[in-house]
């Protein structure tokens, strides 16, 4: 890993080289599929998940109607969504919670957060409200608690499904699946995060999302607009992630990095605005499975958290001074590295390509030039059978608390 002080802010050149995993045949078990998913989990932690053909269009409905959901929640007068502002620790009767943009640091040295963010939907307490009219938030809310309801519990079976995936790829046996941190109706701080950001050059004073991995397993991502940047593992490059219509993006978040041993990438990234995009609000529907509140496991400095405390830690490095973010590895896993963007260096930063770009074809000529590395298994990827060898000698110790 490079010295942060030599990671200077570099001009986003093109577009990550993500990998394009169909969540249709890893419902269909196709194993090749698996093999790519557990490489893109391996390499950059980031991929794009495929949605189409999958369930008559159920993914995409479902995010629709979380769309429409924020839209009708940002409408509200600012006074009204206030009411429901959170500033505290998650606990397991925490139902919902609301920020408002300019609410933390953002990416830019200086200045604060560009984004609201309904960012606390939390699925179980909310998975036991049968009564709408109990629902501790807004009506808009309220009246759509079973469009909610449906939609958190799809997103959490395509993260079971993932999760399930990468554990058959790794051999793993059903004690140390990675889904046994994630078992249905247990207690957990997962949640849903409608975000909408602020148009840069109406609200100059409050830019995109500070620089960070993400606390939890996995994160899935469906946006329309740009402005997500990922820096690879070892790099100091930054790379635009580019929106794909009917396609989530998925990434590797901590907690999951963790209870793999460090096998699985969560890599550092931020939101910008996209100067092509700056005209469009950014509207993000954002799933974070997260282990349960009692699973335990152990961070790369040895230190052991249960489920709950490393949500909690987490957030409140997202609430701290700029002092305080830029100590440690908790915002972003790299010692005294807060990845600000500088917007004078990047004034000449390359539009997004969509789906016609360099990843493609790379992906395609490393898969033409030798499709047996392109595809290749456990036994032939150095850094899984180091972890493979490892899970004999105690690495992947079940560390689950019942």
């Amino acid at each position: 890993m490079p010295n942060p002080e030599s990671l200077p802010d570099r001009v986003a050149e093109e577009n990550a080289p993500l990998r394009v995993i169909s969540l249709q045949q890893l419902v269909d078990g196709d194993e090749v599929c698996r093999e790519h998913l557990l490489k893109a989990c391996t390499d950059l932690g980031f991929f794009y998940l495929d949605c189409r053909e999958v369930a008559s269009g159920q993914v995409m409905a479902n995010v629709q109607s979380m769309y429409d959901l924020a839209i009708s929640f940002y409408d509200l007068p600012q006074d009204e969504k206030m009411a429901w502002l959170v500033d505290r620790d998650h606990d397991e009767h925490l139902v919902m919670g609301y920020k408002p943009a300019g609410h933390g640091n953002g990416p830019v040295e200086g200045k604060k957060d560009g984004f609201e963010g309904l960012m606390k939907l939390f699925e179980h307490p909310i998975s036991k409200i049968s009564d709408p009219s109990t629902f501790p938030g807004p009506s808009v809310i309220a009246t759509q608690l079973d469009v909610l309801k449906s939609a958190t519990a799809n997103f959490r079976e395509i993260s079971i499904l993932l999760l399930s995936r990468l554990s058959a790829a790794l051999g793993l046996n059903e004690e140390l699946a990675y889904q046994q941190y994630h078992r249905k109706n247990a207690v957990c701080p997962t949640a849903l995060g409608l975000l909408k950001y602020t148009l840069a050059d109406v609200e100059p004073e409050k830019v995109g999302q500070i620089a960070h991995t993400d606390a939890g397993s996995l994160s899935i991502v469906f946006t329309e607009v740009g402005g997500l940047q990922v820096l690879k593992p070892n790099e100091d490059q930054w790379y635009y992630i580019a929106p794909k219509p009917v396609h989530a993006v998925v990434n590797v978040s901590d907690a999951l990095r963790f209870i793999s041993g460090g096998l699985l990438e969560s890599s550092l990234h931020r939101i910008i605005p996209h100067k092509d995009e700056v005209t469009r609000h950014k509207y993000s529907i954002v799933y974070l499975l997260r282990p349960e509140m009692d699973a335990e496991f152990v961070n790369s400095e040895g230190v052991t958290w249960k489920g709950l405390d490393w949500t909690n830690k987490k957030h409140a490095v997202f609430r701290a001074t700029a002092e305080e973010q830029a100590t440690g590895t908790y915002l972003t896993g790299r010692e005294g590295y807060v990845g600000y963007w500088d917007p004078e260096v990047d004034k000449e930063s390359e539009t997004i390509m969509g789906i016609k770009n360099r990843c493609d074809y790379r992906i395609l000529k490393e898969y033409s030039d030798n499709p047996t590395s392109f595809t290749r298994s456990v036994d032939f990827n150095p850094k899984l059978q180091a972890t493979a060898e490892g899970q004999n000698s105690g690495i992947f110790a079940f560390l689950f608390s019942f």
